[in-house]
């Protein structure tokens, strides 16, 4: 299998159950574009250690929706451990889980969190996907979930145009933000830069889907030649377009580290 998983229809050959997981991937990306067409929204996002099946970005406010899904031969080894990596920055976390194996699921003895939303795939009514239960929302306020996703690239270009910004070292820069610059400038910062990694991913995805080429739409990164660590495809961000005095590295530089020298 490569990066993105890849089954097909539930169907039996040769006595043998093939997984539905294509199906629901489908009725997921459909439901997801439908809540927010917007939003950027990619398939296999990495949370610590979990790998998120469908991640669903706003673009004007920090507010994330995580679908895990479980279709008909997957099990529930890994359930608890994803939903806490999920919980650390979504904002809503849904189930959408193949009937059967939801009532296993509902037969075993494991605890799914109340905040976890549930949708129920059923291939054998008109509407396959439907809503069983909302997610509560999940509040972030002293959190600031993001900051950590802020990348080596991330951090050295985040003062491009500041007066002293090439005298600065990652670390020094590094230090500065954790130490002055507020949490909620910076998360916001790193949420935006998080979505705008994927907007050219997401850009694709809707466009090979709104063509009818939906297996493309659901298709691995790879499948796409799309490398995600390569950000020749997005725009450099940077606190520009925060209310931060230019001036501030400068005034960092000479009092902090040039007083170090002394």
């Amino acid at each position: 299998l490569s990066y993105h998983k890849k089954r097909l229809s539930k169907k039996i050959t040769s006595n043998t159950f093939v997984s539905n997981e294509e199906d629901l991937k489908m009725e997921v990306y459909k439901m997801l574009l439908k809540q927010d067409k917007e939003a950027i929204i990619i398939p296999e996002y990495s949370i610590n250690n979990s790998r998120a099946d469908y991640v669903s970005f706003k673009k004007d406010t920090i507010d994330t929706t995580i679908i895990e899904i479980k279709s008909s031969l997957d099990n529930f080894s890994r359930l608890e451990k994803q939903i806490k990596d999920y919980y650390t920055i979504a904002n809503k976390i849904y189930l959408a889980i193949d009937i059967d194996l939801y009532n296993k699921l509902k037969k075993s003895k494991i605890v799914v969190p109340n905040y976890i939303g549930i949708f129920i795939f059923d291939n054998n009514k008109k509407q396959k996907l439907y809503k069983l239960n909302e997610a509560i929302y999940i509040k972030h306020d002293n959190d600031f979930q993001f900051i950590k996703s802020l990348s080596y690239t991330d951090i050295v270009e985040a003062f491009n145009g500041f007066k002293f910004s090439s005298k600065l070292s990652f670390d020094d820069k590094k230090k500065y933000m954790n130490n002055f610059i507020d949490k909620n400038i910076l998360n916001n910062f790193a949420y935006k830069i998080v979505c705008n990694r994927y907007l050219f991913e997401s850009d694709r995805r809707k466009s090979l889907y709104y063509k009818g080429d939906f297996k493309l739409a659901l298709a691995s990164s790879k499948d796409l030649s799309i490398n995600r660590f390569n950000h020749n495809n997005t725009t450099k961000l940077n606190f520009s377009d925060y209310d931060i005095n230019k001036n501030v590295l400068f005034d960092y530089y000479t009092n902090e580290i040039g007083r170090a020298h002394v």
